[in-house]
Parts: C-alpha cells; sequence; structure tokens
C-alpha cells in the first residue's frame, strides 16, 4: 500500500471486485470523458483471478479514502516498445470527491512510485480534449503539454482529439513534485 495525506493506493482485493465493476458499468458516473466500452463481468473477474490487475504491461492501483473506501482507479502502463516510457491514465468514479485534489495526489503518488520502481525517463498522459478536470491534474503534476494527436480515438460517436502530456525523471524530482506524499 502507498499511503498519502488524504489517500492510499493499494491492489486490488476480491472484495472490491463488485464495487469496481459496477462503478466501471456507470457510464454517467464515469463522466462523458471517460471511454464508454465495457467488460464482462465474467471477463473482469478472469482478468483479477489470472493478474490481478498486475501484469509486466499494466498495473493498476485502487485510489481509497483513509476509511479504505473505494473512489477511483489509477493506472500505467507500457507505451510504445522503443520508449523508455509509461503512460498514465486514471479516474475517479466517486463524484462527491471529485474536485478536491484526490486525483492530483493519487497522480503524485503514482510518480514517485514509477519513478522509485521503473528504469524510465518519461511518463506520458494523453487527455480528451475537453477534459479541463483531467488537464488540471496534469499540470498540477508538473506535466508538459507536447501537442495534440488528431483525431485519436472514437468517442461517442465522433473520433476527438487527445493532448498529449509529458513528465521526465529529471523534472519531476527537480521540481520537487515528489513532496506533497
Amino acid at each position: 500500500m502507498i499511503r498519502g495525506k488524504n489517500i492510499n493506493l493499494r491492489l486490488t482485493y476480491e472484495k472490491d471486485l463488485d464495487t469496481l465493476y459496477e462503478m466501471e458499468s456507470d457510464l454517467e458516473g464515469r463522466g462523458v470523458d471517460f471511454h464508454m466500452s465495457f467488460n464482462s463481468y465474467p471477463g473482469f473477474r478472469k482478468a483479477f483471478q489470472e493478474h490481478g490487475f498486475w501484469k509486466d504491461d499494466y498495473r493498476q492501483f485502487v485510489v481509497v479514502d483513509k476509511q479504505d473506501r473505494v473512489l477511483g482507479i489509477i493506472f500505467y502502463m507500457q507505451t510504445v516498445t522503443y520508449h523508455q516510457a509509461k503512460e498514465v491514465g486514471y479516474i475517479l468514479y466517486d463524484q462527491e470527491s471529485r474536485g478536491k485534489g484526490i486525483m492530483t495526489e493519487a497522480l503524485n503518488m503514482m510518480l514517485e512510485y514509477i519513478f522509485d520502481t521503473e528504469r524510465i525517463n518519461r511518463i506520458q498522459l494523453a487527455v480528451d480534449i475537453g477534459n479541463e478536470a483531467s488537464r488540471r491534474v496534469a499540470l498540477k503534476n508538473g506535466f508538459q503539454k507536447e501537442g495534440v494527436a488528431r483525431q485519436a480515438i472514437w468517442h461517442r460517436g465522433e473520433f476527438v482529439d487527445l493532448e498529449c502530456y509529458s513528465l521526465l525523471r529529471n523534472e519531476y524530482f527537480s521540481e520537487g513534485k515528489n513532496d506533497s506524499n
């Protein structure tokens, strides 16, 4: 478990599966900016049984409050094989927790974990062009906008642009971004 000031990041437990699946399946609760695809419940449970959402190319933490109530998830995955990089993604399912700095703290905790445990120089993330909240989370954690991937994903019946952000190892540690834990 990674303990933060207001939240903790931990691996997924079997007791979390029903809650996570329910949150993941609630399109309205996920918000308009998160992908709309569904996983079958048997497929979701099978993935947990096989690897616990923790594989070489995809690693997921559950974001929980100090009472261990599930608020969301944060994950990282391999980018293209020739990059020394990881890509981060996150979603705060609990609507009452939005706008309170929860995901900013979670991302900071995740960044420190990745840079401490992975031999990489770069962490990147992609933000739906209209997702102001996610953009703020990235910028508060020191990410720099690199550009726009034009019409990169199919979302809600149309191709939409993604803003591309990155943070380098030396930027993270030189700017003291890990001091907020």
